[in-house]
Protein backbone atom coordinates (compact mmCIF):
# COMPACT_ATOMS: atom_id res chain seq x y z
CA UNK A 1 0.00 0.00 0.00
CA UNK A 2 1.08 4.03 -0.73
CA UNK A 3 1.94 5.70 1.62
CA UNK A 4 1.92 9.78 0.99
CA UNK A 5 -0.33 12.57 0.19
CA UNK A 6 -3.14 11.48 -1.98
CA UNK A 7 -5.40 13.30 -4.10
CA UNK A 8 -8.73 11.85 -6.34
CA UNK A 9 -6.97 11.75 -9.83
CA UNK A 10 -10.22 11.10 -11.95
CA UNK A 11 -13.14 8.94 -11.69
CA UNK A 12 -11.85 5.86 -9.79
CA UNK A 13 -8.74 6.80 -9.92
CA UNK A 14 -6.54 8.05 -6.67
CA UNK A 15 -3.16 9.20 -6.87
CA UNK A 16 -0.55 9.37 -4.05
CA UNK A 17 2.70 11.19 -3.82
CA UNK A 18 5.53 9.34 -2.10
CA UNK A 19 7.80 11.96 0.40
CA UNK A 20 10.48 10.74 -2.43
CA UNK A 21 8.41 12.29 -5.17
CA UNK A 22 7.31 9.18 -6.83
CA UNK A 23 3.58 8.86 -7.68
CA UNK A 24 1.39 5.84 -7.66
CA UNK A 25 -2.09 5.64 -9.25
CA UNK A 26 -4.49 3.30 -7.52
CA UNK A 27 -8.00 2.43 -9.08
CA UNK A 28 -11.11 1.20 -7.58
CA UNK A 29 -14.54 1.24 -8.23
CA UNK A 30 -15.57 2.79 -5.00
CA UNK A 31 -13.57 5.46 -3.37
CA UNK A 32 -14.22 6.01 0.35
CA UNK A 33 -12.25 9.36 1.93
CA UNK A 34 -11.58 8.90 5.97
CA UNK A 35 -10.47 11.67 7.57
CA UNK A 36 -9.99 10.03 10.67
CA UNK A 37 -12.49 9.72 13.65
CA UNK A 38 -13.38 9.42 17.61
CA UNK A 39 -15.94 7.57 18.10
CA UNK A 40 -19.03 8.41 19.85
CA UNK A 41 -20.61 6.79 22.75
CA UNK A 42 -24.41 5.81 23.22
CA UNK A 43 -26.11 6.31 26.43
CA UNK A 44 -26.92 2.16 27.46
CA UNK A 45 -24.97 0.16 24.55
CA UNK A 46 -21.41 -1.16 25.06
CA UNK A 47 -19.05 -1.71 22.03
CA UNK A 48 -17.45 -4.42 22.12
CA UNK A 49 -16.10 -4.71 18.40
CA UNK A 50 -17.65 -8.38 18.59
CA UNK A 51 -21.42 -7.67 17.82
CA UNK A 52 -21.42 -3.59 18.27
CA UNK A 53 -18.57 -2.53 16.21
CA UNK A 54 -16.99 1.33 16.23
CA UNK A 55 -15.04 2.36 13.67
CA UNK A 56 -11.77 1.30 14.95
CA UNK A 57 -13.24 -2.39 15.40
CA UNK A 58 -14.48 -2.67 11.55
CA UNK A 59 -11.13 -2.26 10.31
CA UNK A 60 -10.12 -5.36 11.96
CA UNK A 61 -13.27 -7.22 10.26
CA UNK A 62 -11.50 -10.15 8.11
CA UNK A 63 -14.00 -9.66 4.87
CA UNK A 64 -16.51 -7.13 3.79
CA UNK A 65 -20.61 -8.76 5.44
CA UNK A 66 -22.75 -9.71 2.23
CA UNK A 67 -25.18 -6.89 0.58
Amino acid sequence: MAQGLGRIAGPGKVSVKAADGSETVHEAKNIVIATGSEPSGLPGVVVDNKRIIDSTGALSIPRSPSP
